[in-house]
C-alpha cells in the first residue's frame, strides 16, 4: 500500500512515516533485523537504544518493511563498572587479607599490583581496577586492626573450701560489657566482679567498645585452707606465743588434739578452737617436740606432724 508518488518523494515519505511509527510503535523486538544494501542481516537486541547512521537499509518487522535512506546503529560502549568498597574492621589480628575481587589490573595506593595484599596496619587504603573491557573505577575504604580486651582474674578462696569471690582486672577500650555463664550467655549484663560463687569453673566473656570479645576461665577450688604452724615460743612476749591454726573456725566439724611423745593428750579441742598457748595443767610444758591431729571429719580429712616448742 505505498503511495504513487516519485522514487525520491517516495523515500522522503518513508523516512518520515518509519521514524515516526518507531517513536509510536516502541523500540523494534528482539527477531527484527536490519537489512543492507549488501542482502546481509545483522540482529538488534531488543531495549537497545538506536541512533541515525548513513545508508539505505530495511527495518523489517516481521508485518511490514520501511524504507529508509538513513538507518540505525547501535550507540558507542559506555562503561558502568559499579566498584564500591565497604569499612573493615578486625579484632585481636596482626594483618589480614586484602581482596579486590576478579578483575583485569589493580593498582593499591600501597603501590602493589596485586588481587590481594597482606595489611599489617589499619589506616585507608584505596585500589583502583581496570576489567576485562577496559573500563576502570577507585574506591576508598578504611581498616580498622583492634586488640582484644586483655582480663585476668584474681580468686580469694574462702578457707572452708566453700566457694570464693572473683574480681576481674581489665585493660583495653572501655566501656566493658561482661557476660558471666552462671545465668546463661549471650546477654551481656553482669557485673564486672563476683562474689561468694560456689566451687567450681566459670567463663566469662567481655565485649569492649569496639566490638572486640575475649573470654577467661575463671577456676574456685573447694580445697580447705588451714594452716598449722610447725612452732611457738610462748614467752609472753607478744611474738608466736600462742598456736594459731588460720581457717579451722571456718569448719563445722573438726578435732585438734596436742600428744607429748608418750601419747599423752595435752590439748583437745572440737568445733572450736581456741589457740594453745603451751599450758598443760596449768603449766608451761617444757622445750620440746609435740604431736598434733587435726581431724576435718566434714571433708574427711586428717592432718598430722610436729609441733616444736621453744622458748
Amino acid at each position: 500500500c505505498y503511495p504513487n508518488m516519485p522514487l525520491n518523494t517516495f523515500k522522503i515519505f518513508y523516512i518520515i512515516f518509519a521514524f515516526c511509527c518507531i517513536q509510536v510503535k516502541g523500540q523494534l523486538s528482539a527477531d527484527q533485523y536490519i537489512h543492507s544494501s549488501s542482502g546481509n542481516f545483522a540482529t538488534l537486541s531488543n531495549g537497545q537504544q538506536m541512533s541515525w547512521s548513513v545508508g539505505e537499509v530495511v527495518v523489517h518487522s516481521g508485518f511490514s518493511n520501511y524504507h529508509f535512506t538513513q538507518g540505525f546503529h547501535q550507540p558507542g560502549f559506555v562503561c558502568n563498572l559499579v566498584f564500591d568498597l565497604s569499612d573493615l574492621s578486625y579484632c585481636g589480628l596482626d594483618s589480614v587479607l586484602l581482596d579486590a575481587g576478579t578483575y583485569s589490573t589493580y593498582l593499591w595506593n600501597t603501590g602493589d599490583s596485586t588481587q590481594t595484599i597482606q595489611a599489617f596496619n589499619d589506616g585507608v587504603y584505596s585500589i583502583e581496577i581496570t576489567d576485562s573491557l577496559g573500563c576502570s573505577a577507585l574506591d576508598s575504604f578504611q581498616l580498622f586492626l583492634h586488640d582484644l580486651p586483655l582480663i585476668s582474674s584474681s580468686v580469694t578462696q574462702f578457707n572452708d573450701g566453700s566457694g570464693g569471690d572473683v574480681e576481674l582486672n581489665i585493660s583495653g577500650n572501655p566501656p566493658f560489657l561482661f557476660d558471666w555463664d552462671i545465668d546463661g550467655t549471650g546477654d551481656f549484663d553482669d557485673f564486672q566482679d563476683q562474689f561468694a560463687l560456689s566451687p567450681g569453673t566459670y567463663q566469662v566473656i567481655v565485649l569492649d567498645d569496639n566490638g572486640c570479645v575475649d573470654t577467661i576461665d575463671v577456676f574456685i577450688d573447694n580445697e580447705v585452707f588451714v594452716f598449722i604452724p610447725t612452732g611457738i615460743s610462748p614467752n609472753s612476749d607478744g611474738f608466736n606465743d600462742t598456736w594459731e591454726i588460720q581457717g579451722i573456725n571456718s569448719l563445722q566439724d573438726f578435732q585438734v588434739k596436742i600428744l607429748n611423745r608418750w601419747g599423752n593428750v595435752l590439748y583437745s579441742s572440737k568445733n572450736e578452737y581456741i589457740p594453745w598457748d603451751g599450758i598443760y595443767n596449768g603449766a608451761r610444758v617444757p622445750t620440746s617436740d609435740y604431736y598434733y591431729v587435726i581431724e576435718l571429719f566434714s571433708l574427711n580429712k586428717v592432718y598430722t606432724g610436729t609441733l616444736t616448742v621453744r622458748y
